[in-house]
């Protein structure tokens, strides 16, 4: 049986390890999708349109 300060002990490392990981998690999926968003933003606005137009071309000779 462990003593109640190492419970308590392990308990708060426990949590802060939960803390610190989450804390990394959140942040990490919170900048991917930023950065997602501001890609797909420029993507679309910049390249986006030649690339489909371009793609939509070869489409059209492959396909008919």
């Amino acid at each position: 049986m462990l003593s109640p300060k190492s419970k308590v002990y392990s308990l708060s490392l426990l949590f802060f390890i939960q803390t610190i990981c989450g804390g990394f998690l959140l942040i990490w999926v919170f900048s991917f999708y930023s950065t997602w968003s501001l890609l797909k933003m420029l993507g679309a606005k910049l390249m986006g349109f030649q690339f489909f137009q371009v793609l939509g071309r070869k489409m059209m000779k492959v396909c008919f």
